[in-house]
């Protein structure tokens, strides 16, 4: 339809360059300047058309701009506050939470006023709700581009402020614990961690081809994650395709090298209550996915297996659980 349009725009600056053409020949004008001036005409015309019919554009929207008056974050968060539970089902964070994770971020989020425009303050800029961008759009009467910015930004925060506080570094006195806990809690001993990964679903990526595609049918990516007897994430990498095993993204993992360098504080091997001969190492526990080695811990295969192979088995889904919990944890928070 807009092609139909320009080229009727076209065909009527090529008839009104004909005109002028004959009124040049009349008034003695050279004739070799006519084409020149036919196509100058017919390009004027032509710009003259689009600028009529281009769509208007803001330098603020209508909607964005009683953002200060409309927006939720006037008219909604205030009611919120006013109950824990609405709240914490808004924001999947009870007001306490909520408050101290934004007085750790409010240095690193918060922006400048300029002479054009005041800065979004930083109590709006933290959106937990876990809305698509379409809703937050018209909630929060904020621009699409400003919301993916306002995302990224505190995602960018979070992670380095609250690196060092949630996921500390990985000594040997942690890893004597996590051990301990995992006996005490698992009857599993020597055991580091359980090891684990999860599919994140994503949009099918422009020229991706098929290296998101995964056994589910949908392209995702790799959470893999390596959880403690408390379902709390001890290490974990996020980014890998989703045709790649378990298996394969922890021996890729930065972890595995260093266990398997030595540098990764893990303690030396030591015999197992009640026994004094043998040693056994400290290792991580996985499911059938993962490939035994003197690091990971798999269940035996097969049906007919022994009592003892039996009893090993319910023992290591005992202790690996904690991964799935983890994960379960994770995903009720909406992710």
């Amino acid at each position: 339809m807009r092609r139909a349009r320009c080229m009727h725009a076209a065909s009527k600056a090529k008839k009104k360059g004909c005109v002028l053409q004959r009124r040049a020949m009349a008034s003695g004008v050279e004739a070799a300047t006519t084409p020149v001036m036919e196509k100058l005409l017919c390009l004027f015309t032509f710009n003259i058309f689009l600028c009529q019919n281009r769509k208007i554009r803001y330098w603020t929207h209508p909607i964005v701009s009683s953002r200060l008056l409309k927006g939720a974050f006037v008219t909604l968060i205030g009611e919120l506050r006013e109950n824990e539970y609405n709240f914490l089902n808004y924001f999947r964070m009870s007001i306490q939470s909520f408050d101290e994770l934004l007085c750790k971020l409010e240095t690193t989020i918060k922006g400048k006023d300029t002479n054009i425009r005041m800065c979004i303050r930083p109590l709006e800029i933290y959106l937990g709700s876990s809305r698509t961008f379409a809703d937050l759009n018209y909630q929060y009467r904020m621009g699409k581009t400003t919301l993916a910015l306002v995302i990224n930004k505190v995602c960018k925060a979070v992670w380095k402020v609250l690196r060092k506080e949630c996921v500390p570094p990985l000594t040997k006195e942690r890893w004597l614990e996590n051990s301990r806990v995992f006996e005490t809690l698992a009857n599993f001993p020597n055991c580091l961690g359980a090891l684990n990964g999860k599919h994140i679903r994503i949009i099918t990526p422009q020229f991706g081809g098929s290296q998101s595609f995964n056994y589910k049918m949908i392209n995702s990516v790799v959470l893999f994650l390596i959880a403690d007897a408390n379902d709390l994430f001890n290490y974990f990498e996020v980014g890998s395709y989703g045709k790649e095993s378990d298996n394969r993204i922890f021996k890729n993992s930065k972890q595995y090298k260093l266990v398997e360098s030595g540098q990764a504080n893990i303690p030396n091997a030591r015999p197992l209550l009640g026994t004094t001969e043998s040693t056994m190492p400290f290792t991580f526990i996985g499911d059938e996915a993962f490939s035994l080695s003197n690091s990971v811990f798999r269940p035996h295969t097969g049906t007919f297996i022994s009592h003892n192979k039996r009893v090993l088995n319910y023992r290591l889904c005992r202790a690996r659980r904690y991964v799935e919990c983890a994960f379960g944890i994770l995903t009720n928070n909406g992710v």
